[in-house]
């Protein structure tokens, strides 16, 4: 043992006397995993659910900064958040910027997709079922409002085919719903038909 203690202290004394800095080992799969998730984003599902009707005065920008945006300043989340949803007349996929990285949940290790145009256009690698807290969420099938298709665009273009655009919690057709267990029907699940008084979750994505 003083045989391998003296020799590591002989070792860092040569360095200092030859002007040479120690340089710190590297953590590879560190800097594998940074790689990965360059220019990711993230994204949830609510805990909480919500009537079809939640909204007063700008739907979106309620969903944004009251149920997205509540969720991230408590849970100290990084960026601006945006809820995945369309009304009669906004496309869904027309509030968020393109591009990017992948998609991952809020654990930072699991990928929903591997960029923003796969998301939109092939099935999804993981379900939307976590929080923002990472905890895992356990939804039924049809539990997530959105009135977007997978590609992100509105499936009603009228205000009666939107619990009129997300503020009328007595209008009995269905808005369009997702599903959060699933990676194929994870925004419009066709078989869907929850009325605008049922209380379902919203995605809230990092954009």
């Amino acid at each position: 043992m003083r045989v391998v203690v003296a020799i590591a202290v002989l070792a860092a004394g040569c360095d200092a006397l030859l002007g040479i800095d120690t340089i710190p080992a590297v953590d590879a799969s560190s800097n594998a995993q940074d790689a990965q998730f360059s220019g990711a984003r993230m994204v949830f599902v609510t805990p909480g659910t919500y009537s079809g009707g939640f909204a007063t005065g700008d739907p979106l920008s309620f969903a944004d900064s009251l149920i997205c945006g509540q969720l991230v300043t408590d849970q100290d989340l990084p960026g601006t958040w945006k809820a995945w949803l369309s009304t009669s007349h906004v496309d869904a996929v027309s509030r968020f910027r393109p591009g990017g990285g992948p998609i991952v949940l809020t654990d930072h290790t699991t990928v929903v997709a591997s960029s923003w145009a796969e998301m939109l256009s092939a099935p999804l690698l993981h379900e939307i079922d976590l929080a923002q807290d990472g905890s895992t969420m356990v939804s039924t099938g049809c539990g997530v409002w959105t009135n977007t298709d997978q590609a992100g665009m509105r499936v009603g273009n009228l205000p009666s085919q939107t619990c009129d655009d997300w503020s009328d919690a007595s209008i009995t057709q269905s808005p369009g719903e997702g599903d959060a267990n699933s990676t194929m029907t994870w925004s419009h699940d066709t078989s869907c038909s929850v009325p605008c008084s049922g209380k379902l979750h919203v995605y809230c994505f990092q954009d």
